[in-house]
């Protein structure tokens, strides 16, 4: 077995395949890694719980009128509908209205006749996970280094990794309920799309560095914090920087000069519970599944227009698009799985055995193979796509094995830890596609794997991926964070949720988000195997080799 990094340790990086941990700030590793130019990203928090400010707000009075009025009911909802209509435009008005109809009369009748208690499982476990932890889900910005993080509360703040600052502004809207998913759209300058509950929150963000400050204000770099130092958090709400307007304040965080939603319905679809983008140049679909449907809705966000597939049955659990755009992986909540052919919308389905339902997927960055995992199980598993429609030979194999009860390991320090059991989540790196991150529901402590590019068909699993490691989070014993109202504090927390930034020069570079809403980010310093071949490399000691005279070190952006 691979070193398990103590309780007392946290991973910095990983350096030509070697995770390297630090036990303290005079750790020799900390040297050793500075002689590699790495950089050390400083872990950030973001807060359990959000208050938000109330202010009272001044009444109209109608044109002509010296007294104070009377707000009867239907004056109320009026001035709703007519504020809505000015929020989002005409374009929305079907919407709108579709609302508006549902919370003002349908919403009052099943009040009085009572609702039948649902028995979907799926979600209602989903509306439960989305209280537990602070940090619903992560998504990277397609090219700049700037994490969209989804709070409990409905909001979404942006980081700025590279300056180390939270952005001043925010998103958020009363449309903006039950978030459950986020993908910024590829190729673009700054889509966001938020599944909530009623629909999707179509966020269009424009980021420009040159407004990260003003020119008084000189550099926008901030001081390197230790990585030992107290996690830092975004600033507290602010009512006054409101969702669709520019902010004015100035932060050291690339700040967005305009922001605007679009919100995107269709009737009667609701319980938004997963969404992928479109990767193909100039496409503007975006596939979404829900909660209580099987079937699924391709939006052309271009002229917010949507089209069902109805070929899914229960509802549904995942979907996502692979890298080029050929194909759509859609797994329901139960036993069924399907991939659609993009080019002529064909598809075929597989059946799980009976009880395993899939938990967690991630295209191979060629978008001909696909790591996935079922519900209680360790194994990692593969499908091979080996002939295109209208053939459609898919080939399902397991490339890692093991078992889905946790391992108790017997640490040098005398203590002991739960590795590995059942499979929470995977994340692969879109840039070289040769890290996979795996993370546990019954330990903290993530798997590294490295991942061997497949060429042609592929008839063996031997050898796909191999182990290497852990990665392990930071340990909060001495200064714990309060996580609960009562003041009860979370130690040793897991991770709820990982992702590949799409953008680094120097490998990867992950991004975690634990429990307590730590956010953490480790980056891998690797050379891929294209690039060794280009070198003229072909065993891992010219590999190695090569790593310290790679260009680009720097911060690892790819500066655009």
């Amino acid at each position: 077995m691979n070193r398990v990094p103590d309780r007392d340790e946290v991973t910095l990086a990983e350096i030509n395949s070697e995770l390297v941990t630090l036990s303290g700030p005079d750790d020799p590793n900390l040297e050793r890694y500075a002689r590699a130019e790495g950089t050390i990203y400083a872990p950030t928090y973001v807060p359990a719980f959000v208050t938000f400010p109330t202010r009272q707000r001044k009444v109209e009075r109608p044109l002509g009128l010296k007294q104070p009025i009377k707000r009867d009911p239907w004056l109320v909802w009026l001035e709703e509908m007519g504020q809505k209509i000015d929020f989002c435009g005409p374009t929305q008005l079907v919407n709108m209205a579709y609302e508006l109809l549902d919370e003002s009369f349908l919403a009052p009748v099943r009040s009085v006749l009572g609702r039948k208690p649902s028995d979907n499982t799926f979600l209602v476990n989903l509306l439960e996970s989305l209280e537990e932890n602070s940090i619903r889900c992560i998504a990277w910005h397609p090219y700049r280094p700037i994490l969209a993080v989804a709070h409990r509360a409905d909001i979404i703040y942006l980081y700025d990794v590279k300056n180390e600052a939270w952005s001043t502004q925010v998103l958020v809207h009363e449309f903006q309920k039950d978030i459950t998913c986020i993908e910024w759209k590829p190729r673009a300058g700054g889509v966001l799309a938020v599944g909530c509950r009623n629909g999707i929150c179509l966020w269009k963000v424009n980021v420009d560095p040159a407004d990260a400050a003003p020119p008084n204000l000189g550099s926008t770099k901030t001081t390197s914090t230790s990585f030992f130092s107290s996690p830092r958090s975004p600033s507290a709400f602010d009512d006054t920087q409101r969702s669709h307007l520019a902010s004015a304040s100035s932060s050291t965080a690339s700040t967005p000069r305009a922001v605007w939603m679009n919100f995107l319905r269709y009737p009667g679809y609701v319980h938004i519970s997963t969404l992928s983008w479109d990767p193909s140049s100039c496409s503007h679909l975006l596939v979404v599944g829900s909660a209580v449907e099987g079937t699924l809705l391709v939006w052309d966000t271009s002229v917010e227009t949507a089209v069902p597939l109805r070929r899914l049955g229960g509802e549904t659990a995942f979907v996502k698009w692979s890298p080029d755009g050929a194909f759509v992986f859609v797994a329901s909540a139960g036993r069924y799985m399907r991939l659609w052919e993009t080019r002529t919308w064909t598809s075929q389905q597989f059946i799980n055995p009976s009880g395993k339902n899939l938990k967690t997927a991630c295209w191979t960055l060629d978008g001909r193979s696909l790591f996935y995992t079922l519900n209680e199980e360790g194994n990692i598993y593969v499908l091979h796509i080996l002939k295109p429609a209208p053939l459609f030979e898919c080939k399902r194999m397991v490339v890692y094995a093991a078992s889905h009860e946790p391992e108790i390991v017997s640490l040098s320090s005398g203590r002991t830890v739960s590795v590995g059991g059942e499979i929470c989540q995977l994340s692969i790196d879109p840039v070289t596609g040769e890290r996979l991150v795996v993370s546990y529901e019954y330990s903290n402590l993530i798997a590294v794997f490295l991942v061997r590019p497949q060429a042609g068909v592929v008839v063996n699993q031997d050898g796909w991926i191999l182990h290497s490691g852990y990665i392990r989070g930071p340990y909060w014993a001495d200064k714990p964070i309060i996580s609960e109202p009562d003041g009860e504090s979370k130690r040793d927390p897991h991770a709820v949720c990982m992702a590949f930034a799409p953008q680094f020069l120097r490998g990867a570079l992950l991004a975690i988000a634990w429990e307590n809403g730590a956010l953490t980010f480790v980056p891998f310093c690797f050379m891929s195997e294209k690039a060794v071949r280009e070198r003229g490399g072909s065993s891992a000691e010219s590999f190695r080799a090569t790593v310290p005279s790679a260009p680009g070190f720097g911060r690892g952006w790819i500066e655009t």
